[in-house]
């Protein structure tokens, strides 16, 4: 008995609270949009009438095609780690939802045939399985799910008993899992600020480097808060990796420092002196090109505007 009342409890993690009701009304399935809502990660909360006892843990839903969802659920329920599966899906000739759900507590699955109500909130499930009282004997379930929003689902469960009402006996909700801030992968790219010499430096440093080129500029225009026809913002790529720049729409006193260098890992030694000499000319030599050690030909230079460059061929030492 114990673990039929475990597999049932842990059916409550998919139900959706709903207005009590005696049978499942046909509801209008124009589409499968309805089903759709599932898909998603979930925190699911599971209570006894009384809120004396809560359980919580995860479902994650996805979807097969355009009529079905498969949820998978996990738990700890006072102990046992119940695990579960339910498909979930819609059968648009014959105007009903069905599911079915299997976990490790019964080696029983559950068959269910649901409907929506007629406002299309509310989704109602019915099935036979083992009693929760009477061993070898059959009870009629019901598990109803409703959507509170697109991101909160009321779940409740219940049971028809000897005098032909439901009996709620686990209620509760699924919370949508919101996306983690950095779990989405970003776009780095060096951003330059310069004082009314964005374009030019642009211009020179694709003309330096091979597999370089201006993706877009975007200028300030007349009465803009930065100076008609610098730089508002723009994109370049040099080597293949993109940077960002602008001309500061203020005058401000501090430039480049070489405490942040953009670093160039050169293909041969001839290369390193190649775009070596050319940043160089007009520019500032921090560390002439030698072997230092560490590298066997490195350099490090200023260029003419002010950046930052370390050059270098080889694997570091």
């Amino acid at each position: 008995m114990k673990a039929i009342a475990t597999s049932v409890s842990c059916c409550l993690l998919l139900t959706t609270l709903a207005v009590a009701q005696d049978a499942p009304k046909p509801a209008d399935m124009a589409s499968t949009d309805w089903i759709q809502k599932f898909d998603g990660d979930w925190i699911t909360i599971s209570r006894s009438p009384d809120q004396s006892v809560t359980y919580k843990g995860s479902m994650t839903s996805r979807r097969i095609g355009d009529h079905w969802v498969v949820n998978e659920f996990r738990t700890n329920m006072g102990g046992f780690h119940c695990h579960a599966q339910q498909t979930l899906g819609v059968d648009p000739k014959q105007n009903v939802f069905t599911a079915t759900w299997v976990d490790n507590a019964l080696d029983f699955k559950w068959d269910y045939e649901g409907t929506l109500d007629e406002e299309q909130q509310q989704l109602v499930f019915v099935a036979e399985g083992p009693s929760m009282s009477v061993k070898g004997a059959t009870a009629r379930y019901r598990e109803i799910y409703k959507f509170q929003n697109a991101d909160r689902i009321v779940t409740t469960s219940q049971i028809l008993t000897d005098d032909g009402n439901w009996k709620t006996f686990m209620s509760g909700e699924m919370i949508r899992k919101k996306a983690d801030a950095l779990s989405a992968k970003p776009s780095v790219a060096p951003l330059l600020m310069f004082q009314g010499d964005a374009e030019r430096a642009m211009k020179f440093y694709v003309s330096t480097f091979p597999d370089s080129g201006i993706e877009r500029v975007t200028k300030y225009g007349e009465g803009e808060n930065g100076k008609a026809g610098t730089v508002k913002h723009a994109a370049f790529r040099l080597a293949g990796t993109r940077l960002l720049c602008i001309d500061s729409p203020v005058d401000h006193r501090f430039e480049f420092t070489p405490s942040i260098s953009l670093y160039v890992d050169c293909e041969s030694e001839e290369q390193v002196d190649l775009i070596f000499k050319n940043l160089a000319e007009g520019g500032k030599v921090l560390m002439p090109l030698d072997d230092y050690g560490f590298s066997t030909r490195f350099g490090w230079v200023t260029d003419p505007f002010g950046v930052s460059w370390q050059l270098s061929f080889g694997e570091l030492k």
